[in-house]
């Protein structure tokens, strides 16, 4: 199981020009003005990934774009030469050194590099073209793009708030297959048997396949299942006039094209849905032209929609390599790899076919996750089986919940009433940000803490103009006594699934506070330390029974303040009834409690608003008690 260090980099467009800016836990926030060779804009760079289809098109089998147009290599240029322009255009000094120095620190397998462009700016769109994948490093003699060490990622700003429900088995996959009769025949079979075989040899995955798939045929299915996974096998194509379409078949089995925009808004309603699959020709693709909607392409409509993630292909693709392609990400993931290394070990198997072809940097990974483990971790050391996998909170980060089993302990006495006034169901507030929720069956009260992080941060640009302050800060962090650090601490650390940042001294703080805290010393029947996002909601279940109370204890690093706290239903999407009044205790240690009425799993949705670093650690205790 593969496992990265996030290494951001933004490219901005400032008053004085375009930068690229990057910010890692190993090195803070650094930029440097970015430099592109004027001969190697978007449409030359395209060009050589269309040649280099098209030149294989006769021998690998046919392409799965709309028109087979011809395509001329730019004379003169090579893979490495282009990746080495693009590697220096996007790590330019300062940059580079940072990611050299994340590279080499932490207990991670890789780093993972997040490429954010914001294609909103016209000066951008075309940046946003380019196919960074290609990227070369000359010093270390490797394609970043096809190394699983490495995966190269893409992240758009878009305005749909980012959320993925709690996943619990079966994995439910559908398979969409489309090849009209006025269009290229495509080895669609061969794909769906491949991928069919790979998915059906897991325990706990359900497959459903649609063949000459019809636009009706696809809603009512997506209208009747929980689909987690969509898998499309035909043709796709893009042009600045009409955008990214998908070419499914009528009634009658001729072309039908389905427009990104309406398979974008289709798919917003699927709140289960946590990745698409697009093995079609340019379904990768975005407009050149300034001006134009950036959200016309295909991936990119998907993105907008809050899709979490989305793998398509920016040019178009031989058969060969989509099949070669699919094969090896869904055995991977079979494997229990994240996709992000699994689209990088894809590439790889392109490149394999015909290493002299550029053709393995047509994968393009769109992805809002913050890993690519979007159906939850398998078992430490394990392979992947869907239904090993505990229900996964819906969030970016992956988060085992630490604590002991309710037979280990006896419930503790009843502690004394708390004794100040309530607020509002899902209030947002400042200093320990305590958000009072009412439930269906009960009442519940939560306060978490919040711990300032100078790790990977969301959006980069945010640090940008602190970077040598923050470098100083982090030069300078004061590392806790090893005897005020007691083994419960580092323990809960380790136990929260992020003990890879163990020696990160807030954490530890915020983690040795939670145990100072204990009742009597005993341990909470669920402690653990969350590593957020803002306002990237993260969602926990909360299993009460009834004839209990049940008390969460937060602890607040003074620098974070704003947190909104929400109850859901255990679908963590329906919001829970208010009821009755509760009391809160808003003290130097916030105590919230809970007395249910009645058996339910609750799900706390925990979004961090206000945060001086973007990303922070929350740590939160909930203890259990008997009533008399």
């Amino acid at each position: 199981m593969t496992e990265y260090r996030n290494f951001w980099i933004r490219i901005e467009n400032r008053a004085d020009g375009l930068y690229v800016s990057s910010n890692s836990r190993a090195s803070g926030a650094v930029s440097a003005p970015l430099v592109l060779p004027g001969d190697l804009d978007a449409y030359r760079l395209e060009a050589l990934l269309k040649a280099s289809s098209a030149t294989r098109g006769a021998s690998a089998g046919p392409r799965r774009d709309l028109i087979l147009e011809g395509a001329e290599a730019p004379a003169g240029v090579s893979e490495r030469e282009v990746g080495s322009e693009l590697f220096r255009a996007l790590l330019p000094g300062p940059v580079r050194d940072a990611f050299m120095r994340s590279a080499g620190s932490g207990k991670e397998n890789g780093v993972r590099i997040r490429l954010q462009i914001d294609p909103n700016d016209p000066e951008l769109a075309k940046l946003a073209s380019l196919p960074w994948e290609l990227i070369y490093n000359d010093v270390t003699r490797k394609a970043l793009g096809r190394s699983m060490y490495t995966p190269v990622i893409r992240s758009l700003d878009v305005a749909q708030p980012y959320t993925m429900r709690p996943f619990a088995p079966p994995l439910r996959v559908l398979l969409v297959l489309a090849n009209p009769s006025d269009t290229h025949p495509l080895d669609l079979d061969g794909e769906k048997r491949r991928v069919v075989e790979i998915l059906e040899g897991l325990d706990g995955v359900e497959v459903t396949v649609i063949e000459h798939a019809t636009e009706r045929r696809i809603y009512d299915a997506l209208d009747t299942g929980q689909y987690h996974a969509l898998h499309y096998m035909g043709h796709g194509g893009f042009s600045d006039s009409r955008g990214g379409v998908l070419l499914l078949e009528d009634e009658h089995g001729r072309s039908a094209p389905l427009s990104a925009a309406e398979l974008g808004d289709d798919l917003a309603e699927r709140r289960a849905m946590r990745l698409v699959f697009l093995n079609a020709c340019d379904t990768g693709r975005a407009s050149h032209r300034a001006g134009a909607d950036p959200f016309t392409g295909v991936a990119s409509a998907l993105v907008a929609a809050g899709i979490p993630a989305v793998v398509a292909m920016q040019v178009p693709v031989t058969d060969t390599a989509a099949l070669a392609f699919s094969d090896k990400f869904y055995t991977m993931i079979a494997h229990g790899e994240p996709v992000d290394a699994a689209v990088a070990v894809g590439r790889r198997a392109i490149w394999r076919v015909d290493e002299s072809s550029l053709e393995w940097a047509t994968p393009v990974l769109f992805m809002r996750a913050s890993d690519g483990f979007l159906f939850g971790k398998p078992p430490s050391g394990g392979e992947a089986r869907p239904s090993a996998v505990a229900p996964a909170p819906a969030t970016p980060a992956e988060r085992p919940q630490a604590g002991r089993p309710r037979a280990e302990r006896p419930p503790a006495e009843r502690p004394p009433a708390a004794a100040t006034p309530t607020t509002s169901i899902g209030q947002k507030v400042k200093t320990w940000g305590i958000g009072v929720l009412a439930g269906l069956g009960g009442l519940v009260v939560l306060a978490v803490a919040i711990g300032e992080c100078s790790g990977d941060v969301e959006d980069p640009s945010m640090a940008a103009d602190n970077s040598v302050e923050e470098a100083e800060m982090s030069d300078e962090a004061e590392t806790p006594d090893e005897a005020e650090t007691s083994d419960e601490a580092r323990a809960l650390v380790s136990n929260s699934g992020i003990a890879e940042y163990a020696a990160d001294p807030v954490q530890l703080s915020v983690a040795q506070n939670l145990v100072d805290m204990r009742p009597d010393g005993i341990a909470g029947e669920m402690e653990t330390i969350l590593f957020l996002f803002e306002n990237e909601p993260e969602l926990i279940p909360l299993p009460v029974e009834p004839d209990r109370q049940y008390e969460v204890i937060g602890v607040c690093d003074d620098d974070c303040t704003g947190l909104y706290l929400e109850l859901l239903q255990a679908d963590g999407v329906t919001p829970l009834e208010t009821q009755g009044d509760v009391t809160v205790d808003d003290g130097s240690e916030p105590r919230l409690r809970v007395t249910p009425t009645s058996a339910d799993t609750y799900t706390l949705a925990v979004t961090l608003t206000d945060c001086s670093t973007v990303q922070c650690y929350v740590g939160v205790s909930v203890y259990e008690y008997a009533l008399e």
